[in-house]
């Protein structure tokens, strides 16, 4: 998809560029024309290229990287000086389903106060600063009453991740108000993909199976709105570029309600593998979502945004990465 009203002059800085979403927005990006600053940390690789579509070569990325870790706010702020962006894509975080006091404070410092850091530094120190984008979460939701999910619906978040989302959107809904930051929030719903970190179900899955073994599993009656990775990135840069996002909250979702144990036997079936799915072998987490699905129509409206990889071709893309991975390995 390319985005002709997102300027090749516009300097773009994208946080956690070397991340799972964060080198599908850089594709995004580099087929607009423009080339961006990318902030990874330390120990990350630049990544060179992502996966297309299956049977294509993988895409390159072009991007000036900076190594930074954001929680250093002197460097951030020298960082946000130096190269006064236009716009801002803030896809750096620390996700994780723990549930524990070690990642409450890491949840804290890196989604929260790094993201609060950024929108006090951007909003003063930006000179030509057009749009803030945030990435948010659909957990914030937490146990929603009403189904589909709707950006109306209160907060209520059920881990210390989906604690720190939900203050950091309060924050820039907040900062909107008072001082007119031009900030959106994007709540993806269960963002999948080639590539994806096998810390999330759907690719541990499939390397698992990949490897012959069987998988244990929860029951599998909570359900999700799967949305795939580059659909994600196309939303971030429709909201980077949409004048009626301004200020604006948005669930990035298929709209579309699947149990986790009928997505698992779909993968298997695509695979066609024997591996075995031990349901209930693993408990539920503490204060677990049952039901997870999002109502798309205000991204459809104003991002004119509609997601456009349906979830059968999305696994075989993700599982046709993850097979070639183990070929590479191997």
């Amino acid at each position: 998809m390319c985005f002709s009203s997102f300027p090749a002059s516009a300097r773009v800085l994208v946080t956690g560029g070397a991340g799972f979403l964060g080198r599908y927005v850089i594709a995004r990006l580099n087929e607009a024309g423009v080339r961006p600053v990318a902030t990874r940390l330390p120990h990350e690789t630049p990544p060179t290229s992502v996966y297309p579509a299956v049977g294509d070569p993988p895409a390159p990325l072009d991007a000036d990287w900076r190594v930074l870790d954001l929680t250093d706010a002197e460097a951030l702020r020298a960082l946000l000086r130096d190269y006064d962006p236009h716009h801002i894509l803030h896809l750096a975080a620390r996700m994780s389903g723990e549930r524990s006091y070690t990642y409450a404070d890491e949840a804290f410092r890196v989604n929260l106060t790094v993201t609060h850091e950024l929108m006090c530094a951007a909003g003063t120190l930006c000179s030509g600063l057009e749009r803030l984008v945030l990435i948010g979460s659909a957990e914030e939701y937490g146990n929603a009453p009403v189904l589909p999910i709707t950006e109306d619906e209160p907060t209520a978040p059920i881990s210390p991740y989906s604690a720190s989302k939900a203050a950091a959107t309060q924050y820039a809904v907040l900062y909107h108000r008072l001082f007119g930051l031009p900030v959106t929030v994007l709540r993806p719903f269960i963002v999948y993909g080639p590539e994806q970190s096998t810390a999330m179900m759907l690719p541990q899955l499939i390397a698992t199976a990949l490897r012959g073994e069987d998988f244990p599993m929860t029951p599998g009656e909570q359900t999700r709105d799967f949305i795939y990775v580059g659909d994600v990135a196309d939303a971030v840069l429709r909201a980077a570029v949409t004048p009626a996002a301004v200020g604006e909250v948005f669930n990035i979702c298929s709209g579309v309600e699947r149990s986790i144990l009928s997505l698992a036997r779909q993968v298997l079936a695509v695979m066609e593998s024997e591996t075995r799915l031990l349901v209930g072998a693993i408990p539920y987490r503490s204060n677990e979502a049952m039901r997870l699905v999002g109502n798309p129509d205000k991204a459809h409206r104003l991002l004119e945004w509609t997601p456009r990889i349906e979830l059968a071709e999305g696994l075989r893309r993700t599982i046709a990465s993850f097979r070639q991975q183990s070929v590479e390995r191997s």
